[in-house]
């Protein structure tokens, strides 16, 4: 029992906390279907030119399904990811 999350990516968001604790979106992006690689690479070129690479976060936007209240409806959410994860993902070059 508990969450179980899909590989699928319907959305990506790189975001840095402010001195406050509160989230500053940088780039969020979703969409009605899967990422396309042309999604994924406009992700990955705006993280590039990021100045201060240092104090990024990454999250995806996924599908999952969760057995603790017994829904039968797929459900989306936010899945904060690693930075090796971010480049692994959307860095279009190596794929």
């Amino acid at each position: 029992m508990g969450i179980y999350t899909s590989d699928d990516i319907y959305g990506i968001r790189i975001y840095i906390f402010n001195e406050d604790d509160s989230m500053n979106i940088l780039y969020e992006k979703t969409y009605q279907e899967i990422v396309n690689k042309e999604e994924l690479k406009k992700a990955y070129l705006f993280y590039i030119k990021l100045i201060d690479k240092n104090v990024v976060f990454f999250s995806l936007y996924k599908p999952y399904n969760c057995t603790f209240d017994n829904y039968d409806e797929e459900l989306y959410d936010w899945f904060p990811i690693s930075l090796i994860k971010f480049i692994e993902t959307t860095n279009i070059e190596s794929h």
